[in-house]
């Protein structure tokens, strides 16, 4: 939750001040989705927020072999959890589908945002940009 919310409250408006939040419908446990995804005109941010520079990233398996949050196969296997929502939340499925050519556009910023060496208090974040491009 702290990562999540320097992410929210400092990292967002920062980086990308005229990003609006969108609404994620995936389980409270944080499988199976992005930690948060904006919208800023035409381009998506989605972010993985981690409390600390040491945390370290979350991985999935996916058809037997486990990839890494930043991963473009990560990416796309959330991408495919959020359409399995589509049916109980439609504006899930919709933004599924929206990322897919955005992706493809260069449209999309996939960041982790992590907090600082801190004591209880906040002192600043890092962020870094995967790389997810399709290679030719």
């Amino acid at each position: 939750m702290y990562g999540e919310e320097i992410a929210r409250k400092h990292a967002i408006p920062e980086l990308y001040p005229n990003a609006k939040p969108l609404t994620l419908y995936g389980p409270k446990n944080g499988n199976d989705q992005f930690d948060q995804v904006y919208k800023d005109g035409d381009r998506y941010i989605v972010v993985e927020a981690k409390s600390h520079v040491d945390t370290k990233l979350g991985e999935r398996l996916v058809r037997g072999a486990r990839y890494s949050q930043g991963s473009r196969t990560y990416f796309l296997d959330i991408i495919d959890q959020m359409k399995k929502r589509e049916r109980q939340f439609p504006s899930e499925g919709a933004l599924a589908a929206d990322l897919i050519p955005a992706l493809r556009d260069g449209r999309v910023d996939y960041i982790v945002i992590r907090g600082r060496d801190n004591a209880g208090t906040y002192t600043g974040y890092s962020m870094s940009k995967f790389d997810i491009k399709e290679r030719s």
